[in-house]
């Protein structure tokens, strides 16, 4: 058996970012996913993946360590950095 590949998703809290972290948790095989988030603590952040497998780590798209810490062992990244936040 196979380790699932892992996703980083910058703007995973955003209307479209969301939809891209569900599409990944649901493809076949699934993904892993880790959402870089500004404030992964925030009540609004965690009731969006309340029981979602997804790792939330803390940082800014434009915190470039930040973002090469995330995508430690990470296969891909999907980022979307303008679109309207609806969820969080």
């Amino acid at each position: 058996m196979t380790t699932p590949k892992r996703i980083l998703v910058i703007g995973g809290s955003g209307a479209q970012g969301f939809a891209v972290v569900q599409a990944l948790l649901q493809a076949s095989p699934p993904f892993t996913v880790r959402v870089l988030s500004r404030n992964p603590q925030a009540p609004n952040v965690q009731s969006t993946f309340e029981g979602l497998p997804v790792e939330l780590v803390q940082g800014s798209f434009m915190d470039f360590k930040a973002v090469e810490a995330a995508l430690q062992d990470c296969y891909g990244v999907y980022v979307n950095t303008d679109g309207k936040s609806t969820l969080a």
